[in-house]
Formats: structure tokens, C-alpha cells, sequence
């Protein structure tokens, strides 16, 4: 414990740094699960893969948006 630290600042970049970095996991995983050599019969069908890209596009765009208002924020 660091004595003076704002930890309310401190959980608010965590979930900023997070919020970051989990784009490119996601990415990764729909990337995994359409590859049908590597998930055989286990591969995501048609409508999973839009349903995935299109929650990992608001996500990126959610993220972008997180990361703008906390490093630009006015106050």
C-alpha cells in the first residue's frame, strides 16, 4: 500500500489499460474460432462469426471511446 494514492484513479486507468488491451485478445479468438483447420467440426457458423465481429466492433469502438474521455477529459 502506497499511503496518499488516489486508489480511485488508480482503478479507473486499470480499467482503461484494460479496456485496451482486451481488443486484441478478442480479435485473436474470433480469428481462433473461424479457423477451420485448427476447431474442425467445432468452428463458428455463419451467424456467430457476425454476431462476434460485429460485439467485437462495438467493443473496439467502446474502448476508443473510454480511452478519449480519460486521456482528454476536461476537469
Amino acid at each position: 500500500m502506497i499511503p496518499g494514492l488516489p486508489l480511485v484513479q488508480v482503478m479507473f486507468m486499470a480499467q482503461v489499460v484494460n479496456a485496451l488491451l482486451l481488443p486484441f485478445v478478442l480479435v485473436f479468438v474470433m480469428v481462433l474460432a473461424s479457423d477451420k483447420k485448427l476447431m474442425g467440426p467445432l468452428v463458428s457458423g455463419r451467424f456467430l462469426q457476425v454476431v462476434g465481429w460485429a460485439g467485437t466492433g462495438l467493443l473496439v469502438i467502446l474502448s476508443l471511446t473510454l480511452a478519449w474521455s480519460s486521456l482528454f477529459a476536461s476537469a
